[in-house]
């Protein structure tokens, strides 16, 4: 059985948008056929793509804004193994 996630609500949407979002003119998108690489999209990221991106169905990775700083820090950790995971 197929999994199906829930449409995010404007206000799920507004919380990820004012959390993560720095620059509205572009943004990365995970390119499947790129072998999973990245490719910069140079249009505003809309409140669709970024519904997409919350449902799973696309994958985005904001960019900081042109000035450097940054509101927001990720650590990608592809690991489940235990003592890997103590070495962070």
């Amino acid at each position: 059985m197929e999994r199906m996630t829930p449409t995010p609500n404007q206000d799920i949407i507004s919380l990820f948008r004012w959390r993560f979002v720095q620059r509205e003119d572009c943004y990365p998108l995970q390119i499947a056929a790129n072998g999973g690489g990245y490719t910069a999209i140079r249009e505003p990221i809309t409140d669709a793509v970024i519904s997409s991106h919350l449902q799973g169905s696309k994958t985005i990775g904001p960019y900081s804004s042109p000035d450097s700083k940054t509101k927001w820090f990720c650590i990608d950790i592809d690991t489940l193994d235990e003592a890997e995971l103590r070495k962070v």
